[in-house]
């Protein structure tokens, strides 16, 4: 009997004891297994609940935000809950630990919304890159990127970069591939090993406020973008190009300064380029490249002390440059090749060593047509050449100062065809002159002498008859044309 009460006594106080005990099922779910969220806030490091970044992320809830206090955390972070934010209330470093082949931040595909905000993550060598992101609609702010294999790697399908600083990455500063939205603002990119931004397959990309120097391969470079803008943007020192966009769709670049690189800028294969306000100086080639554009509008435009051409387009359908002072480059100020239809206006081509405007076509049997006025072609090699297969009939040059060239002002290489150049400035109030080593050239329609003092004009097919129509001339300069950018 005194036994049977003892083991009743017992079990009573067991059971009492244990209804007191916190179970670590009940504090991760309640008795279905469902979890039970973290908090919406977590802190790290000092006056923190956490010493790891990493275990405040697994605790904190999803939608929640982990604020990091200054100091350095040796640990590579992993983000796999959605629409967190990682903010470093101070001068956070996240570094390596034991080990440093791998991602200093990896963003997981199932953490959409993710933002990292004022961190600086180093020393990272894993090929994913220093911040790698798989999650969609991630951002990356007021962030430094230093010393890894790659900087930033993302296949989210919308990421923004914003006032971040990418540098020293081996392979490279900022790769997005596969997304629909990438956009670029306040990021300085540099000194890099590979490309300073590089997007392929991405739908719509925006650069803003971006300056991408010194980086060992291209400092901007756009393949397969749908629309593709650059702004207000400086690509300087770059070894390849400074801005380089192939086989995209409608390409915009404005207030963009590219010096000091192969080419300044270099568009290929794309539907229609705009480039406005835009300077391109001392490059190792050309200022600016295009080839097989549709459609091409530059306006307002600088491009100078180029290794080559100032501005080099060929098979563009549609050409209009407006506003455009391509000065003081080896070859051509500017050269158009293959084109269909060229309009140039209010534009400064001089000091060229070169050819002022070169307008060239191999294309047997075609039919440009083109129209170049209110345009200086000054002191120049020749102020403009027109190779032998470029249409000259029913084309026109005219208000134009062409004046202090070489040898000639106008050079019709399609002899046969006859080009439209009246009302121009030749240098002098009587006009054009003749090459002394052949005989005096006539205008082919009124017959007016070409014996002034001003540039040259070409021979016709038929001996002593110009195959520029230049009579009659203006007897003083037009008034100068505003051009160039206004972008320092």
């Amino acid at each position: 009997m005194d036994d049977r009460i003892t083991r009743r006594t017992v079990l009573a106080g067991s059971l009492v004891a244990l209804s007191g005990c916190s179970f670590r099922g009940s504090d991760n779910g309640d008795r279905n297994g469902t979890p039970t969220p973290g908090p919406d806030s977590v802190t790290v490091g000092e006056g923190g609940s956490f010493d790891s970044v990493q275990a405040a992320i697994e605790t904190v809830a999803a939608g929640g935000r982990v604020e990091i206090a200054a100091g350095r955390y040796r640990e590579a972070i992993s983000v796999d809950k959605p629409d967190l934010t990682i903010v470093g209330t101070g001068e956070v470093t996240v570094s390596p630990g034991e080990t440093v082949d791998t991602a200093g931040i990896s963003v997981a595909e199932s953490a959409s919304g993710v933002t990292i905000d004022g961190v600086t993550v180093t020393g990272f060598t894993g090929s994913r890159g220093t911040i790698s992101i798989r999650g969609d609609d991630a951002t990356v702010r007021n962030t430094v990127v230093t010393d890894g294999f790659l900087g930033v790697r993302t296949f989210a399908s919308t990421v923004t970069i914003e006032a971040t600083e990418v540098s020293g990455c081996n392979t490279g500063g900022v790769l997005v591939r596969n997304g629909e939205s990438a956009t670029f603002t306040d990021v300085t990119v540099e000194s890099n090993g590979g490309p300073g931004i590089d997007v392929d397959r991405t739908t719509t990309v925006g650069i803003e406020g971006a300056v991408v120097r010194n980086n060992a391969s291209r400092g901007i470079d756009l393949d397969r973008v749908d629309v593709a803008t650059v702004r207000d943007s400086t690509a300087t020192g770059n070894e390849s190009y400074g801005v380089d966009i192939e086989q995209c769709g409608e390409v915009t670049i404005e207030g963009v300064v590219a010096d000091e690189n192969r080419n300044g800028i270099d568009l290929e294969g794309n539907d229609s380029a705009e480039i406005t306000n835009t300077v391109t100086r001392t490059n190792g080639f050309h200022g600016i490249a295009i080839d097989q554009v549709d459609t091409v509008t530059i306006d307002r435009t600088t491009t100078s002390d180029n290794g080559a051409a100032g501005i080099d387009c060929n098979r563009a359908s549609d050409v209009t440059l407006s506003g455009v002072a391509s000065t003081a480059n080896e070859t051509s100020g500017v050269r158009l090749v293959r084109f269909d239809e060229a309009n140039v206006s209010s534009s400064n081509l001089t000091d060229n060593g070169g050819i002022g405007l070169s307008l060239a076509d191999a294309r047997i049997g075609s039919t440009e047509t083109f129209a170049v006025s209110e345009t200086i072609l000054a002191n120049n090699a020749i102020g403009l050449d027109l190779q032998p297969l470029v249409s000259a009939d029913g084309n026109v040059v005219e208000t134009c100062q062409i004046a202090g060239n070489e040898t000639y002002g106008i050079r019709n290489g399609s002899r046969s065809q006859t080009l439209l150049a009246t009302d121009n400035w030749w240098g002098t109030e009587d006009g054009p002159g003749t090459d002394p080593e052949i005989d005096q050239l006539v205008d082919p329609e009124t017959g007016t002498a070409a014996d002034g003092d001003g540039n040259w004009i070409s021979s016709g097919r038929t001996a002593g008859v110009a195959s520029v129509r230049f009579d009659p001339v203006a007897t003083s300069p037009p008034p100068e044309p505003t051009a160039g950018a206004e972008t320092a």
